[in-house]
This record gives C-alpha cells, sequence and structure tokens, in this order.
C-alpha cells in the first residue's frame, strides 16, 4: 500500500482495523521503510558496510538492522 502511494496513517488504521496490533504494524513500517533506504542506497553503490554504519549512528539496533540483511 505503501509503494502505490497509500499515507503511513491509512496504512496503520486498516491494518489495526483487521486486528493487527499497534506494535507490530511500527515494526513492520519500520522496517518497510529502512529496506526502502537500504534499497536506494545499494543502488548508488553504498557498501553493505557503510549502511549498516549509517543506521547504527541514526539509532537502529543490530538485531533490527541484521533482519534486513539476512
Amino acid at each position: 500500500m505503501l509503494d502505490k502511494g497509500a499515507g503511513v496513517t491509512d496504512v496503520k488504521n486498516k491494518l489495526i482495523a483487521s486486528g493487527w496490533n499497534k506494535k507490530d504494524i511500527d515494526e513492520s513500517i519500520n522496517l518497510v521503510r529502512v529496506e526502502k533506504f537500504v534499497e536506494g542506497m545499494v543502488s548508488k553503490g553504498i557498501s553493505v558496510k557503510d549502511i549498516k554504519k549509517m543506521l547504527r549512528k541514526k539509532g537502529w539496533k543490530d538485531d533490527f538492522i541484521n533482519r534486513i540483511f539476512k
């Protein structure tokens, strides 16, 4: 839905209405956002090592980062 232009609030509201809990929604949306960021950085030729360093600097924890680079 986000790729098709839906707003984050709309997506969250629809997921809550479908029975998802807020924590799972927030984690999933964060994962999608960071995956998109990573895809953009990789397409620009940024190394995985440097991308991980950027994510850590922004406060993302290693367990979250590792989910992206599995």
